[in-house]
């Protein structure tokens, strides 16, 4: 997976432009006969928690407006987004269960321009494993989860709408990994397809609120290999998703003689932190003291044991949240 560049770090925190309708000029070929696909589900309770299903209440028959690789919007890191046009005020429940990593409900508006991308409502939803799935272009207040809940799947988030970048209602889901890369995403409605939904076809949710309370989720955390292609390596519990309180982050060094930078990047502020040069590294992230808050990047990578100038210069990130 392509790591992020700095100048595409506050679009990619929360992917927000898209057209629910396919480019003009394009067909699709009506099918109604849904009852088929239906029946290839099996039952919602016996679905292993890393697998996902529709986001809408079960029984909702949608249609994919755009889907992977579409021409109009779905390319580059969005390239495995699907946009389905439904109705404004629609439910959408969890796909899959999770902690809210963020929510923002606050817009009222959308139009069908990029201008418009910084108007997007959205839930957010880290699963615990690097993976977040985001529902973008929700109705006006109507979130109905806060940061830091755990949901299950089949759990109401909030409801569909056109607000954001938005040629008209309709939900746009994706699932990124920690670079906010998007990948594939089979549903467990469609065995035949190989969990796969596409333009020209009815598709009815097997979705459903489970009766349990929700599985508490940690926030993801970095795999040890996260920053390997800068020469570390990481061990256990480095933060990927939310920082709060005081994070450690330690980990080896493969440069030989080399130190460590950690920077940290919010919409107004950068934050770095430098380890003497040697063959491991350790930083107590105090993210109080040092006044950070919110959306922030995080990078870390070899760098000169002189200048501390990483050697591959401003070239990788994750996004996280920081909770002071």
């Amino acid at each position: 997976m392509a790591p992020k560049t700095l100048a595409g770090f506050l679009g990619f925190v929360v992917i927000s432009g898209c057209a629910a309708e396919p480019p003009e000029g394009s067909t699709t070929t009506p099918h109604t006969a849904v009852e088929p696909l239906r029946d290839l589900a099996p039952a919602a309770t016996s679905l292993p928690a890393s697998s996902y299903a529709l986001p809408f209440e079960a029984g909702t028959v949608v249609r994919v407006g755009q889907g992977y690789h579409g021409g109009f919007s779905h390319s580059g890191a969005e390239a495995y987004a699907l946009d389905f046009p439904v109705p404004e005020g629609t439910p959408v429940v969890a796909a899959r269960g999770g902690r809210v990593w963020s929510v923002r409900d606050d817009s009222d508006e959308g139009c069908g321009d990029p201008s418009c991308s910084g108007l997007t409502n959205s839930v957010v939803v880290d699963h615990g494993d690097g993976t977040f799935a985001s529902y973008l272009h929700l109705s006006y207040d109507s979130a109905q989860v806060e940061v830091g809940q755990d949901v299950a799947r089949g759990q109401p988030l909030a409801s569909s709408g056109n607000t954001g970048f938005s040629s008209s209602p309709h939900l746009h889901f994706q699932v990124r990994d920690v670079w906010g890369d998007t990948f594939p995403t089979p549903f467990v409605e469609l065995e035949a397809s190989g969990g796969y939904v596409f333009p020209g076809q009815d598709f009815v949710s097997q979705n459903r609120s489970s009766p349990e309370v929700p599985t508490p989720t940690a926030w993801s955390t970095c795999a040890p290999d996260t920053f390997a292609f800068l020469g570390v390596t990481l061990d256990e519990g480095a933060p990927c998703s939310v920082g709060e309180g005081t994070d450690p982050m330690s980990g080896r060094v493969w440069v030989e003689g080399a130190s460590v930078l950690l920077t940290v990047i919010t919409a107004d502020r950068i934050e770095s932190w430098c380890s003497p040069p040697g063959d491991t590294f350790a930083f107590d992230l105090d993210w109080s003291a040092r006044g950070l808050e919110g959306p922030a990047a995080l990078m870390l990578g070899a760098a000169d044991p002189e200048t501390c100038l990483p050697y591959q210069g401003v070239s990788s990130m994750v996004a996280i949240q920081v909770v002071p």
